[in-house]
């Protein structure tokens, strides 16, 4: 065939430019002039240019139905191309038969609607999967098959759409190996095209960022976040830190002691070394929180003189009242057979050595003892006892003895009150005028348990150990005794607050495995680098370190203040919380970036069977 007419034919199939002359003829003459006969090539061909077009008579929604079901039978030539089922000229020829129907409106509307469709099939069939598992109570895999689904008919982040639209684009039919490679290209490149340009723009405020205090206060919310071990972990260190209270009036708690996470506990010991300022602040906070519990302590105490008060005013009271009851003796009606044949017997019971203390105590006090059956005598012996149980209850007593003399003076008591109401008025004023006085003897017995002489540092494990019931027996004598019979129940929560203040400071300073101090001092390279979507691990890379150091270079005053602002911001836990809670994408915008990821990579994932959709 001569070159004008072969240039005629390329004109007007410019799909075909690769194919040599002979195929070229033959096949266009095979499928757009049927069984017309033509003569060999050096000959003059007849071609009936009036050919009627195979659509004309179609509705509109019909050439829209068989666009839609080429889309579908070109994805499965594709396929059937990738296995070797379909060759490329099968695929040529597939083009230049729908040529006709592609070039209507509505048959191209189709067939870009049903290409659509194809790529957002393998992903619907996931998740059909899905719900279908789900329903059948396999929970896992109903996740991993509804998860798959999403990831196929929306990538999210830049690997994995690169990953499905290079399938994509492989998946569609070509007529060539360029075809084949531009088409994987496209549906790569486009699928990750938004994710990348946020992914970008997120890199370059993350650049800026360390210049501005918005940006740095985001910054070091991140590093606190991811300290604190990120997303609901961080989220209660957050709400910890905001409901912060002082335990103890006057002690004021660090951002680990509000928080009680690990992480932010480590993360405070190593960015409050590294700041100077940071460190002597911290210093003084714990000698001033130190120093309101042990006043707290003291003010239960009443060290300021108030238990001497108490004590003398007890004394004095209870005297005149004994004194009384001493004069006015046994009451006759309650002197009967059988009382006195209690005195007796309680007479045999006691021994020389009660009867001595009782002596000397009276002989000291300028008196006489009396008989030991009137209510003078049994008043010395009462007050002999008492000396008897302090001085068992002491390092050196014996707990045995101490059982024996307390059971021996409470039924010494019993009696007396029984021979002697005013004795027995006497008690129960001596008694009332005793608890506040037995609250301060507690308190002062806890201090010299657990307050360390040299600094008056109140040590939290003796603190814990000596805060029992224990502790109200002993000072009291009186074995049935515990803490809530003794203290008030406001003073038992101070005794039990200054408790807690000592468990939270003990927590920040041990808890926690210890955070590189280079961490700290590269704030701006780190955050650079999160924001680039990288893995951590590609920090490590040969050359990796090189570049931070560069960026450090540019970064050194920003690094600086931000370490600064995070050391002394654990000192402040509403201010510790404020950054993390800047550091937190709002629900709107994390929404609208989510989503325009998931449209973005969707669309590009889609491209290449767009473009499949123009080729004739």
């Amino acid at each position: 065939m001569d070159k004008i007419k072969m240039s005629a034919i390329r004109a007007k199939f410019p799909m075909y430019q690769d194919m040599p002359d002979d195929q070229l003829v033959i096949g266009v003459h095979r499928k757009f002039y049927g069984n017309v006969p033509f003569k060999d090539f050096n000959s003059s061909i007849q071609y009936d240019t009036q050919k009627p077009d195979p659509t004309e008579g179609m509705s509109g929604f019909d050439k829209f139905r068989a666009g839609v079901g080429k889309a579908m039978v070109d994805t499965g030539r594709g396929l059937g191309q990738m296995v070797g089922a379909v060759s490329r000229d099968d695929v040529a020829e597939s083009r230049a038969l729908d040529a006709p129907l592609m070039d209507t409106g509505a048959g191209m509307a189709g067939n870009i609607a049903g290409n659509v469709g194809m790529a957002l099939a393998p992903g619907g069939i996931l998740k059909g999967a899905g719900i279908a598992a789900k329903a059948a109570g396999l929970g896992s895999a109903a996740n991993a098959l509804s998860t798959a689904g999403g990831i196929a008919m929306a990538p999210t982040n830049i690997p994995t759409a690169l990953g499905v639209g290079a399938v994509q684009g492989a998946i569609q039919p070509s007529a060539s190996n360029g075809e084949t490679i531009g088409n994987i290209g496209l549906g790569a490149v486009a699928s990750a095209a938004v994710p990348a340009l946020i992914r970008g723009g997120q890199m370059v405020k993350a650049a800026i960022d360390p210049f501005s205090d918005s940006g740095q206060s985001g910054i070091i919310g991140r590093a606190m976040r991811e300290a604190a071990g990120g997303g609901a972990s961080a989220d209660d260190a957050v709400r910890n830190m905001r409901a912060a209270t002082e335990l103890v009036p006057g002690s004021l708690p660090t951002a680990a002691e509000a928080a009680q996470n690990p992480g932010i506990a480590a993360l405070q010991r190593t960015a409050m070394a590294t700041d100077p300022v940071a460190m002597n602040a911290g210093a003084a906070r714990q000698t001033s929180n130190n120093q309101a519990r042990l006043n707290a302590l003291r003010e239960l105490a009443g060290t300021d003189g108030k238990r001497e008060f108490f004590a003398a005013n007890r004394e004095s009271t209870a005297d005149g009242l004994y004194a009384a009851a001493r004069r006015i003796g046994i009451d006759p009606a309650a002197l009967t057979p059988e009382a006195q044949a209690n005195i007796a017997a309680f007479q045999q019971r006691i021994p020389d050595s009660v009867m001595a203390e009782a002596q000397q105590l009276a002989k000291i006090n300028g008196e006489t003892m009396g008989p030991e059956g009137s209510i003078q005598g049994l008043h010395w012996i009462k007050k002999g006892l008492d000396s008897l149980i302090k001085r068992e209850a002491g390092p050196n007593g014996s707990s045995d003895f101490l059982r024996a003399y307390t059971g021996l003076k409470s039924d010494l008591m019993a009696g007396i009150e029984q021979l002697s109401p005013k004795y027995a008025e006497a008690n129960a004023t001596y008694a009332a005028m005793s608890r506040p006085i037995n609250q301060m003897d507690v308190a002062q017995e806890l201090i010299n348990k657990s307050v360390r002489p040299i600094d008056e540092r109140v040590m939290p494990g003796m603190y814990a150990k000596s805060l029992n019931d224990r502790l109200a027996a002993k000072v009291t004598g009186i074995q049935s005794n515990t803490l809530g019979k003794v203290m008030e129940p406001g003073q038992l929560d101070t005794m039990r607050g200054v408790e807690a203040d000592l468990a939270r400071m003990l927590f920040s300073e041990n808890a926690g495995r210890g955070v590189g101090s280079d961490t700290i001092q590269k704030l701006a390279y780190s955050n650079i680098m999160n924001k680039s979507g990288l893995p951590s691990f590609m920090s490590d890379i040969p050359g990796a370190g090189l570049l931070g150091r560069f960026a450090d270079l540019g970064y050194k005053r920003s690094n600086a203040e931000m370490s600064s602002k995070l050391a002394q911001s654990m000192l402040d836990p509403q201010q510790a919380a404020q950054h993390m809670e800047k550091a937190i994408m709002s629900p709107e915008v994390e929404r609208i970036l989510f989503g325009a990821k998931r449209i973005g990579a969707g669309a590009g994932a889609a491209s290449p069977y767009l473009l499949n959709a123009t080729k004739e």
